[in-house]
């Protein structure tokens, strides 16, 4: 297939031809992109790919994306790249033995066949044009090539194809995303599709946005009848797609031997309660193996024996899983093998396209028709807690009947609470005193890392945190992780000196001592374009209390309410004796802003900042 015919005159192009609409803000301009992928085989997949963008400044370097992955059931069968410069001048040309080839694989991989051929030129003048083109092969189908014209932030393109050719008794479903307010044209005919768009102009990052697949143009696809690296494959539907996995990729490989049945049933013999064998079972794992990622072939999605996980003491998130899942099996427990994406920024199986998803595994422990949720590659997390990597996303549980969408764990603003309770005692212009710090929710596990940490390095931690607190000194630090409870908390002595200042005989304090609120404060910004999100609920407290010192006194200031769309925040004060005491309450609430709705959000966050920065007028009687 010949599609490089007018790369010579396309590398041509100046930045002078172009509308101002796609050089402003523009780091990039691809020129030309151009997708053609033939699964008229579902046996198979070939992808024919060409590229020609011009690449403006140093910050555009990482837009050209020439690269091609490569496995034992694929292949790169063409690879090259062209540079020229402003004038459309040849400076180098490179062939497929000029790519650098290397393993790739992340820190934790024990064995993986996944490697990567890449681009390494380092350009000596701005701006260069790089033509790219690549043909690859593979023995998936699973996984189509997806298409988005705008790859990257600050990248605009020209003209961007995608044209898809298939068997019209297999045709792909697809999905578009984010095609309106685009010039985006589609064609069909008998065994092909066809997408093209263009003038997308380029998308300047904003603070709290979407991710850019969620603003700008996408198109997923997935064939009905597909091949999983020479394993084929259906997914007609979620309850057909959960058989075809459970048949072919997880049914077979729950093999332990008949002593480690034994044992395991013997371990939780005296167990009253499901729920007390399941957290057997569950500690059982965690002191007995590790995790580490194996892909090799089909082993990137099909999990390692059971009997092997149970020998070598190791495995991935699918082998771990299976692992737990066989043990619960073998103490009577009903438990799903759940495939998922994981990650910070809860992205979700797509209901709407059947087929291979997601990047996790975990498991779902039926437990009095409620599910338990077990991260089971974690030798420290607590029995039932997800954290933020897993909570609250749609997820594919593979039950003895099929396919099931369903929704893991998510914590309310209730349940994820971080709250400071400080007892402090004022000494000249010094404060010293007490902090008890209690985690919960997605909170605590940021706070369990302490556990990993030296008393040394716990005390850097600390300061570093509060580093906005001059003369701040830390001692007798502990640490209690209630798993039980899946609480944890940190108490700590400290010493503020010249926390106060003088105002003749009296003093002034900033009493909402620890709190940082300036860090929540958003960047300005001007004519917002994106939507901006607030991902998770959650509450911070501070209780404070101070003991005023004999012969003085303090006026306490009025309460502060605020309600907003974004959260709430109460401020109360009250003095009783000769004790301050100090109520400080946020809470956050989740949800997707509309761009003009950001200056509010900001001048919610600046306020709080001011309100955290009152001051006190201590003063003598």
């Amino acid at each position: 297939m010949i599609l490089s015919a007018s790369y010579a005159q396309e590398s041509k192009f100046t930045i002078l031809d172009l509308p101002k609409s796609l050089t402003e803000n523009a780091n990039s301009i691809t020129k030309s992109e151009s997708t053609f992928v033939d699964v008229s085989d579902s046996g198979s997949q070939d992808v024919y790919y060409t590229k020609t963008i011009t690449i403006l400044n140093s910050k555009g370097n990482s837009d050209i994306n020439a690269f091609a992955f490569y496995d034992n059931n694929s292949k790169v069968k063409k690879l090259n790249a062209t540079i020229y410069d402003a004038l459309g001048n040849k400076i180098k040309s490179f062939s497929k033995r000029d790519f650098r080839d290397v393993s790739a694989v992340s820190n934790g991989t024990l064995y993986s066949d996944n490697r990567v051929m890449y681009l390494d030129y380092t350009p000596i003048t701005y701006p260069y044009t790089v033509v790219f083109e690549k043909e690859t092969t593979s023995k998936t189908s699973a996984f189509i090539e997806r298409w988005m014209p705008i790859e990257d932030y600050l990248s605009s393109t020209v003209r961007s194809t995608y044209t898809i050719k298939f068997n019209p008794k297999n045709k792909p479903i697809f999905k578009e995303f984010n095609f309106d307010g685009y010039t985006i044209t589609t064609e069909q005919k008998e065994g092909e599709m066809s997408w093209k768009a263009e003038l997308l102009p380029a998308v300047k990052h904003e603070y709290l946005a979407p991710n850019l697949n969620e603003i700008t143009p996408m198109l997923r696809l997935y064939l009905p009848q597909f091949s999983l690296q020479g394993e084929k494959g259906s997914a007609n539907s979620w309850q057909d797609f959960g058989n075809w996995m459970n048949t072919n990729l997880i049914e077979k490989t729950n093999d332990l031997s008949s002593e480690t049945i034994e044992a395991i049933r013997a371990l939780t013999a005296n167990a009253t309660t499901d729920e007390e064998k399941a957290r057997i079972v569950y500690k059982f794992v965690q002191d007995k193996v590790r995790y580490i990622s194996v892909q090799i072939e089909i082993g990137g999605w099909k999990p390692m024996l059971a009997s092997d996980v149970d020998k070598l003491s190791y495995g991935d998130c699918k082998a771990l899983t299976n692992y737990t899942k066989s043990l619960m099996d073998a103490v009577g427990l009903t438990s799903y093998y759940t495939i998922i994406y994981g990650g910070n920024e809860q992205t979700d199986i797509d209901k709407d396209l059947v087929a291979v998803q997601g990047n996790h595994v975990i498991l779902g422990v039926d437990l009095n028709e409620d599910i338990t949720w077990l991260e089971c590659t974690s030798q420290t997390s607590p029995f039932g807690y997800l954290g933020d990597f897993t909570d609250n996303r749609d997820a594919l549980m593979i039950t003895p009947n099929g396919g099931i969408i369903t929704k893991t764990k998510a914590y309310n603003a209730e349940e994820s609470t971080k709250r400071y309770t400080i007892n402090c005692d004022i000494d000249g212009t010094s404060v010293k005193g007490h902090l008890n710090e209690h985690s919960k929710g997605v909170f605590y596990q940021e706070a369990s890392y302490a556990n990993t940490m030296s008393q040394e390095e716990l005390k850097n931690s600390y300061l570093t945190e509060w580093r906005h607190i001059n003369g701040l000194s830390v001692t007798n630090i502990s640490l209690n992780d209630d798993q039980d409870n899946i609480t944890y908390q940190e108490d700590l002595d400290f010493t503020i000196h010249q926390y106060l200042s003088k105002a003749g005989n009296n003093f002034i304090l900033k009493p909402i001592v620890f709190s940082n609120s300036r860090a929540l404060v958003p960047p300005r910004t001007s004519n917002r374009k994106t939507p901006f999100i607030i991902q998770r609920p959650k509450t911070v407290e501070f209780l404070i209390s101070y003991t005023i010192p004999e012969g003085m006194t303090v006026n306490t200031p009025e309460d502060t309410i605020l309600h907003t769309p974004f959260g709430e925040y109460n401020l109360t004060f009250s003095l009783k004796d000769n004790r301050l005491s100090c109520k400080r309450s946020l809470k956050i609430t989740e949800g997707t802003f509309e761009p003009n709705q950001y200056e509010a959000y900001r001048s919610f966050c600046k306020t709080i900042t001011n309100k955290d920065n009152t001051k006190l007028l201590i003063s003598t009687l």
